[in-house]
């Protein structure tokens, strides 16, 4: 790779690392450091890294920790801003999008799917008598849709996450992959986060974790793939990830508000709005924001009296 190329990805990279926790930071880091390496083994330039050559990468971390596509999401964003300086026969394999949880690039689940999965879930907890690896997932689903949690943060809430505060209760989780301990104000509701996390509460067996589920000893559930798709089977619904009801809640979210970034920011309990701008450009609504982008500007160009595109001055 040129250095001037070295330079454009380092800039990318800043940009989606920030707001990061430090360990991720540096995993990501030691991530594009071996990347380079590989670059330079293929000989490669990025107008030379197609697709074939990303899979190639992909098949080298095979097996690795979810880090090892963070240079190709690099490749990705810059591709986004600077067409010209990336292959344009560059993606992220498939395998890769499903190692990294990030399917979400390719489309989000409907407001409809969204909604029938709620109703699934709050007909379950009304009759769930204890926590099962069948019945905790109506749980995770529904807690996910009403907080935009991370399903990682999800999965490890303690026993005693909430506060009660007034009409509500504080929600407290940690995210590894942020500033850690995080924390959002829920009021009272039906099958609102204080109810749902309450029903849990009741039902919980081990006095520090949330999620031992019965047959289990001491460790709290984080779930497998086998036991959501047979939660799907029994439900009559098509299959998905925990990780999709995120992307596509913030997609709902963004639609739903004229497409202002701010709410969805508060939802994903983003620090920077950078991030939740970077969140949004992957996901379905890109077009929703540069259209919300370029309102923008053209207000701001009116206000400045700056002439219109092809006025002369």
């Amino acid at each position: 790779m040129q250095n001037q190329e070295v330079e454009s990805i380092e800039e990318v990279a800043a940009h989606l690392m920030s707001g990061l926790s430090a360990g991720t930071v540096e995993a990501y880091r030691r991530e594009l450091r071996r990347w380079y390496a590989f670059m330079r083994r293929v000989r490669k330039g990025l107008r030379a890294f197609d697709g074939d050559a990303a899979t190639r990468w992909a098949k080298t971390r095979s097996g690795k920790d979810r880090s090892t596509v963070f240079p190709l999401r690099c490749v990705e964003l810059l591709q986004q801003l600077k067409p010209e300086s990336v292959s344009p026969d560059f993606y992220i394999p498939r395998s890769h999008w499903k190692a990294a949880t990030l399917r979400y690039r390719e489309s989000v689940m409907s407001e409809d799917r969204i909604r029938a999965l709620t109703e699934i879930c709050i007909g379950d907890m009304e009759s769930v008598t204890e926590l099962t690896r069948e019945t905790v997932l109506s749980f995770w689903v529904l807690l996910a849709i009403r907080t935009g949690m991370n399903i990682d943060s999800l999965r490890q809430l303690p026993r005693d996450c909430l506060t009660d505060e007034g009409d509500g209760a504080v929600l407290r989780w940690y995210k590894g992959r942020s500033t850690g301990s995080m924390s959002d104000f829920y009021p009272r509701g039906f099958w609102e986060p204080v109810e749902i996390i309450g029903r849990a509460q009741e039902l919980a067996s081990d006095p520090e974790y949330l999620w031992v589920v019965k047959g289990s000893k001491t460790r709290p559930y984080q779930g497998q793939s086998s036991a959501l798709r047979a939660w799907c089977a029994a439900k009559g619904v098509a299959p998905f990830t925990l990780e999709e009801i995120r992307p596509a809640m913030a997609t709902i979210l963004f639609e739903k508000n004229g497409g202002n970034p701010m709410d969805v920011k508060n939802y994903l309990h983003h620090r920077n709005l950078s991030t939740t701008l970077l969140y949004l450009s992957e996901n379905a609504v890109r077009p929703r924001v540069e259209q919300h982008w370029a309102r923008a500007l053209d207000k701001l160009a009116r206000r400045c009296g700056l002439p219109d595109e092809g006025t002369v001055a």
